[in-house]
This record gives structure tokens, sequence and C-alpha cells, in this order.
């Protein structure tokens, strides 16, 4: 995989993650207080373990997200360190027309990156 893929997957990923992240902190947190609101006492638990098995199924998923972002992440660091990427000068990969992405190591080491889709 090129520089530019592997940016690329990794910015993709992270979305990936962060979305998951957001459903099931979100929307399924929502979705639980519903049910206990509006469902009559007798068919609320089925309705109940039916969305436990689905956050759990989300959490396995945010998991194997978590992973292949470490994975792609340990791919990436060494580069980005290579080319001393910071906010300031970071790594852009154009895309398309106007969009690129942006990625770069913060103060901390972290992997940071943004993508820019332009709607032309």
């Amino acid at each position: 995989m090129n520089i530019e893929e592997l940016i690329l997957s990794f910015l993709d990923k992270k979305a990936d993650q962060e979305e998951k992240r957001r459903q099931i902190d979100y929307d399924r947190r929502n979705e639980m207080s519903e049910l206990e609101k509006l469902l009559p006492s007798n068919s609320k638990q089925f309705h109940i373990l039916n969305l436990n098995d689905v956050i759990q199924f989300d959490e396995k998923v945010y998991e194997q997200l978590t992973a292949e972002l470490n994975e792609l992440g340990s791919e990436l660091r060494p580069i980005l360190m290579d080319q001393n990427a910071t906010y300031i000068s970071p790594i852009e990969v154009h895309i398309e027309n106007e969009s690129y992405a942006m990625i770069w190591l913060d103060d901390n080491g972290v992997i940071q990156g943004i993508r820019r889709i332009s709607k032309i």
C-alpha cells in the first residue's frame, strides 16, 4: 500500500470508528431510554434483551475497527515521524478536484487528520 492509500485508509477507518462509538454511546442509549419509557413492561424485557445484543455486536465491531486502526497507525507513524509531519506542516494527499486529506502527529505523538471533500 502506498502512502496515499495508507493515509486515506487510516482516515476512513478513523471515521468509521468514531461513527460506531457515537452510535453506541448516543443512538443505542437513546433507543434504550425510549424503550423503557414507551413499552409496556411485559414486552419491554424482550426488546431490551434484543437491543443489548445489538450493543454487544456494535462493541465487537468497534473493537475490530480499533484493532485495524492501530495496525494502520503502526505503519503510518514512522512515515509521519520521518517526514516531520506536524499540524503546521502536515502530509497532504490530493484526492480529486479540490478534495484532499491532511495528516500529522500532534504534540503527544497521536495521529491526527482531516479529509475535505469538495462538492464540485
